[in-house]
């Protein structure tokens, strides 16, 4: 009677609103995700007909991103220049030449790290600098000291500068020029000392970011203005201007040309991003109704049977999406670090070794609070099964707790033999992330194994009491 009211409640269950409204959800994000499918497969298949539309309005969007990240670097630096000439203080010290007086309010000033200033008297002497010294041209100082403000690009040794040159006018004493402020930004750093000691730094990194590309940027001559760039980099690049204070072109940013696989991939990448973050929640609905649905099996052993293979399904779906490694863009889903052909692919990297590892776990965490409920592994609710039988079960928990033991060491040495990770560098103290990502892997698999090593323990030991009616075990079988 009291199976036909579970039994009953559980159906119930299936057929409230809510149940029949996450269905309805879980189907909708699947005719979502084909829709998506169908429509960025004739975005793709379309491309080669609208071509020429495409390239001229992303080539314009490029030059103008490019545009827009160097505008913002010049007018942090004009306004700083504009902030530090203009101060009377420093006007009325540079005008009486107090130098002690003029390095006190400089140095009272709030200046970002990566700005560097020099300041000139008339005679165009340098009476202050504050960081690197920057060699500004003469040619320059001088237009700068007739009152004209321009702004350069310099290549000084690894480091690439935006030096802005502003006239000071002493305003008490109408408006006479009596020095020259060179204001200056670390905008870029090169190549191969970017990698090592600057990473994501500089303004060919902003776009580097903002456009999934490689830039270049080259300063033009000072005094000149020209601009010696290889013909081979303008065939194979687009070059966009960089425009001075004063309306001068003072360098180009060099940036990939722009074709048709590149534009089919990004597309491709963009609905692969959106259709992952679809599943990943079509996968946390259909969790919740699987859970529903195993309600009407009475049977322990087939609710686990069910779940493992539809933990096992949902895995492989979100393998075939590309979930969660198109979702975090993370070296960790890289296989340079670890790889392995285990699986068809659910190990190939740590990311992917990470996520399996916790679907094991929940696997794991449901089988074992079935055991842990008293419940045991065979459909057996009652203690009527044959001693033959019960000792049969024994020895094969027994026999798989040597196997599980052995597979467990496998996976650990697998970890460790297929992953070029230093396990043993006491250099850092804090480990780097991706040798933490396989401790805590490790971490999880370790406790995974535990919970099923003791369910298989307390498996046995209940087996072992039913079977030999030892009243002192039976009485200590739940602290056991």
């Amino acid at each position: 009677m009291k199976k036909v009211i579970q039994d009953k409640i559980s159906v119930s269950q299936l057929t409230n609103r809510r149940f029949k409204s996450l269905v309805l959800i879980a189907f909708l994000i699947l005719v979502w995700v084909g829709l998506i499918k169908l429509i960025s497969g004739y975005i793709v298949s379309s491309v080669d007909d609208n071509w020429d539309e495409i390239l001229i309005e992303k080539t314009t969007s490029q030059g103008e991103l490019c545009t827009s990240l160097f505008n913002k670097y010049q007018n942090e630096v004009s306004e700083y220049s504009d902030k530090i000439s203009g101060d009377d203080q420093i006007q009325k010290n540079l005008y009486r030449s107090d130098l002690k007086k003029l390095y006190d309010t400089i140095f009272k000033m709030i200046l970002p790290s990566s700005f560097e200033l020099e300041i000139y008297n008339k005679r165009l002497e340098l009476q202050l600098f504050k960081g690197k010294q920057l060699g500004p041209d003469y040619v320059l100082l001088q237009k700068a000291l007739a009152g004209n403000k321009l702004s350069v690009i310099k290549d000084i040794g690894f480091y690439t500068y935006l030096l802005v040159y502003s006239p000071i006018n002493y305003t008490e004493n109408n408006n006479e020029t009596v020095g020259v402020l060179l204001t200056a930004e670390l905008i870029d750093i090169k190549y191969h000392i970017t990698n090592k000691f600057f990473q994501d730094f500089g303004f060919s990194n902003d776009i580097k970011n903002a456009m999934k590309v490689n830039v270049e940027l080259i300063a033009a001559n000072s005094i000149s203005g020209d601009i010696q760039i290889d013909s081979v980099k303008l065939v194979e690049n687009n070059a966009v201007d960089l425009i001075s204070v004063d309306g001068k072109v003072i360098g180009k940013v060099l940036f990939p040309n722009y074709d048709t696989s590149v534009h089919r991939r990004n597309i491709s990448s963009l609905s692969t991003e959106i259709i992952s973050v679809l599943i990943f929640a079509f996968s946390v609905i259909l969790t919740f109704l699987v859970f529903k649905t195993l309600n009407l099996f009475s049977s322990k052993v087939v609710r686990i049977i069910l779940f493992g293979i539809f933990l096992v399904l949902i895995r492989y779906l979100w393998l075939q999406f590309n979930l969660p490694s198109k979702t975090f863009d993370s070296e960790l889903f890289s296989p340079s670090f670890y790889a392995s052909a285990f699986g068809y692919g659910i190990v190939k990297s740590i990311g992917e070794l990470f996520v399996t590892s916790v679907f094991f776990l929940v696997y794991v965490f449901y089988v074992a609070k079935q055991s842990f409920l008293g419940i045991k592994l065979l459909d057996s609710e009652k203690n009527e099964t044959k001693s033959y039988l019960k000792i049969i079960y024994s020895l094969v928990l027994t026999f798989l707790f040597f196997v599980i033991m052995n597979i467990f060491g496998t996976i650990i040495k697998s970890i460790i033999f297929d992953s070029n990770i230093k396990f043993l560098d006491k250099a850092k103290i804090i480990p780097s992330l991706d040798l933490f990502s396989v401790q805590l892997v490790i971490l999880i698999i370790t406790f995974v194994f535990f919970v099923i090593y003791i369910s298989i323990v307390l498996n046995v030991i209940t087996q072992t009491v039913f079977l030999f009616k030892k009243k002192i075990l039976k009485k200590f079988n739940v602290i056991i």
